[in-house]
């Protein structure tokens, strides 16, 4: 596995060497992206971030991580309306990579999604999220989704 190392310098003007987590954002919507990346930003893990902005694009990307021509993310926040190939797919696609299977995969949908659409829609996925209606809510839960996902890496 090809590991990536942050240098963060800490309260006593030392300086840690920490892990950066590979994050991948597969969503559509431009402010949803700047949003989860302004909520990146604010959280004290070190974030190495790709933006894919349709199915098909994250689905090449899996393909490349198979064939090991690009390092594999950790973390991926899926959107579940995409265009070209729907988050459900994307999702069974990364399920069925075997060197994704560790990935872990937050899907977020701006609509709601009950408990039995969750069981019966996902192959596996670490967290299923209604998009917050407010900003604060917004960046809160990116942050708490990534601080949550990174510390089980």
């Amino acid at each position: 596995m090809d590991i990536m190392l942050a240098r963060q310098p800490t309260a006593a003007g030392k300086v840690r060497t920490m892990e950066v987590t590979r994050v991948w954002i597969v969503d559509d919507n431009p402010p949803d992206v700047f949003l989860m990346q302004l909520a990146l930003k604010r959280t004290d893990v070190p974030t190495d971030v790709t933006v894919l902005t349709d199915g098909e694009q994250a689905v090449n990307r899996i393909e490349q991580c198979s064939k090991g021509t690009l390092p594999v993310p950790d973390i991926i926040l899926l959107d579940l309306h995409l265009p070209r190939v729907g988050g459900l797919r994307v999702l069974k696609t990364i399920r069925e990579t075997k060197r994704l299977e560790h990935v872990k995969v937050a899907i977020f949908t701006s609509s709601p999604v009950s408990a039995e659409d969750r069981d019966g829609k996902a192959v596996h996925v670490e967290r299923w999220i209604q998009k917050p209606p407010t900003l604060e809510k917004f960046l809160a839960e990116i942050g708490r989704t990534i601080r949550d996902l990174s510390k089980e890496q």
